[in-house]
């Protein structure tokens, strides 16, 4: 190997602007879709998991079982993880929003 050569290794630091206009076809179409239908699912996923505790706590043996203590702890914390991806982007950072579609938070 011969001591002339150089390698270079480029950092360019990119604009806001530039990355806008690289994901704008993205931002409308694709991510738009993913958001909406992350939104609808756990809008549906935090509902049924409602309903899975109204389920247990109607049933006659309550918290007595095993499986319904498991099944409430899972419904639990369905609903802890499902309930921030229910505001279509709400909650997104502005900063971000040359990616996610509707980002309106802080």
């Amino acid at each position: 190997m011969s001591g002339n050569s150089t390698a270079t290794t480029a950092t360019a630091a990119y604009s806001v602007e530039d990355l806008t206009r690289w994901y704008a076809g993205y931002k409308n179409g694709f991510f738009k879709n993913i958001a909406i239908l992350r939104s609808v699912s756990s809008i549906i996923s935090v509902i049924f998991s409602s309903l899975l505790i109204a389920l247990i706590f109607k049933s006659k043996d309550r918290l007595s079982t095993t499986y319904h203590r498991l099944l409430l702890g899972m419904a639990i914390s369905d609903i802890l993880f499902s309930l921030p991806m229910a505001t279509f982007g709400a909650m997104d950072p502005t900063d971000m929003s040359y990616v996610l579609w509707n980002a309106s938070g802080n």
